[in-house]
């Protein structure tokens, strides 16, 4: 006679229980590194679409458009990690007024994420040229892993983004320094 039975038995069960925890215990140890290079990603991209749309802003209107970190209102270039705005600067002064209106806002990165800048402001004149080339590190800490990425913007507005030329997990400029944000 032949018997059909339906479910499980104790051993088909304790073995797709065993899996699923090999699993697990694998892939738990990534998922931070996921979450920190999420948090490095959006962050650059960020920053980087604001640096673009100012750009261009500078070139399509012939204005003098100026990017910095912001905090109660005034620019803040001590701390890029806090709000970041472009504005156009009417005066050329380099600093937020009443008057001059915010082409964008972006809000605070993630407590995690450090940024640190060459320059206090990154200021693009009428053509779309810089004020002078800027540096831009972008570094998230956390108990298991640091990450860092970078970026150069030339005169010209160019922007040239980090690799880990030598392949040693530290991204490098193009001038083969290695980001470091201590």
């Amino acid at each position: 006679m032949f018997n059909q039975y339906k479910g499980l038995t104790l051993f088909e069960l304790l073995l797709c229980i065993a899996v699923l925890s090999i699993a697990f215990t694998l892939s738990s140890h990534s998922i931070p590194g996921w979450i920190n290079h999420a948090r490095l990603t959006s962050t650059l991209n960020n920053l980087v679409g604001l640096i673009h749309y100012a750009k261009t802003h500078a070139i399509v209107e012939e204005a003098s458009v100026t990017i910095c970190p912001i905090q109660d209102g005034k620019c803040n270039g001590n701390y890029w990690g806090t709000n970041t705005v472009a504005f156009v600067d009417k005066n050329n002064n380099q600093a937020l007024d009443k008057d001059e209106p915010i082409l964008r806002y972006t809000d605070k990165s993630s407590d995690k994420v450090v940024i640190k800048s060459s320059r206090d402001q990154i200021v693009f004149y009428r053509g779309g040229t810089l004020a002078s080339p800027v540096s831009v590190y972008i570094c998230v800490f956390d108990n298991i892993m640091d990450m860092s990425r970078g970026f150069t913007i030339s005169l010209q507005g160019r922007i040239r983004s980090s690799k880990d030329k030598d392949k040693n997990g530290i991204h490098e400029l193009h001038n083969n320094k290695e980001i470091k944000c201590d």
